[in-house]
């Protein structure tokens, strides 16, 4: 759980995320995800943080709570998707201030050999020379594909999993 918010202020952020996200213009919906991109409803009360962020690299870490583990006592894979697409989208609320955007599609892979049975560090490192080329495009055009590989570690291992995330976003325009 949370240890600033208690679970029904939890589930009302929850609520109101879903219902701004379903029922808002396409105009406004960028302008409250950047607002409200830290309650990600999928990821409030697990524990998942952001540990660093550079231009080019963010690190997190999901704990090993009971609330993240599946029926395997592992770390829930639905969790590891989302927390891999928050840091991405973290990065893009970053790197496109002022461009209002949207996902139209997401295809995720994941790579994993290890049992994640403790702490599961993620890295996300960004080539950012091909970023900009694809941040170009994006400009230029409605849509454009962007690739993200996001590495996954236990914290006592050397081994490590991925999970890749091909993207394709559309631009959208902002209130003027």
């Amino acid at each position: 759980m949370n240890k600033y918010l208690r679970a029904g202020q939890i589930e009302k952020l929850k609520t109101f995320k879903i219902w701004a996200d379903q029922k808002l213009p396409n105009q406004l919906k960028p302008i409250l995800n950047y607002t409200l991109g830290w309650l990600s409803p999928e990821l409030l009360g697990t524990g998942f943080s952001i540990l660093k962020q550079t231009d080019g690299l963010i690190s997190a870490q999901i704990p090993f709570l009971q609330i993240n583990k599946d029926f395997q006592n592992q770390i829930h894979q639905g969790l590891v998707v989302n927390a891999g697409f928050e840091m991405i989208r973290t990065f893009l609320n970053e790197h496109f201030l002022g461009h209002g955007y949207q996902f139209l599609k997401t295809q995720t892979t994941i790579q994993k050999k290890t049992i994640w049975a403790s702490d599961l560090n993620l890295k996300m490192n960004v080539d950012l020379e091909s970023f900009e080329q694809q941040f170009i495009l994006f400009q230029k055009s409605k849509n454009a594909d962007f690739e993200f590989d996001i590495s996954l570690q236990i914290s006592d291992s050397k081994k490590a999993d991925s999970i890749q995330y091909k993207i394709e976003i559309q631009k959208i325009n902002l209130l003027s």
